[in-house]
């Protein structure tokens, strides 16, 4: 089967990922939704929109950026639930560039839910490529824990 209406919605470095998925499958793709998420330019990496962090010391792995509450996530619940599914990456994931062809005919959502300075820059950027934004900035970056049922509603319109 071949599907052509694929929604795919990223949440912050899986911006970086829809958006390489969407241009090597750009046919296939019907919609994109970025959740305070990167949304790169063709040929840049991560790395050009945020520092790399260091790399723990057998070189191969970078630690996550924060922790659940880092993230805005309060409360204990949401706390354990996230900080138990955060975990290191591959430095790779930082600076190897994304390939856009037909991304720019894709349309999209962007949702900023933090004030974090590249996903405002991405928020632009997503003004540029004339996508819908919604700006949640008191869900935190972490909305699918501190504002469930208001991303819902988000997402359901999609």
């Amino acid at each position: 089967m071949n599907r052509t209406d694929v929604v795919l919605v990223g949440h912050s470095y899986g911006g970086m990922v829809i958006s390489g998925v969407a241009g090597a499958a750009g046919s296939r793709i019907a919609y994109l939704v970025y959740l305070d998420a990167f949304l790169p330019e063709h040929g840049k990496a991560l790395s050009d929109y945020a520092p790399v962090p260091p790399a723990r010391e057998d070189g191969w792995r970078v630690p996550p950026p924060s922790t659940a509450e880092g993230f805005g996530v309060a409360d204990p619940e949401g706390m354990l639930w996230v900080q138990s599914r955060l975990g290191d990456q591959s430095p790779q994931t930082f600076i190897q560039p994304v390939v856009l062809t037909s991304v720019s005919r894709i349309p999209g959502t962007f949702i900023q839910c933090s004030e974090a300075p590249f996903f405002a820059g991405a928020a632009a950027r997503a003004r540029e490529r004339s996508f819908r934004v919604h700006a949640r900035l008191s869900a935190e970056h972490d909305a699918m824990i501190t504002q469930p049922n208001a991303l819902a509603a988000i997402l359901l319109e999609v």
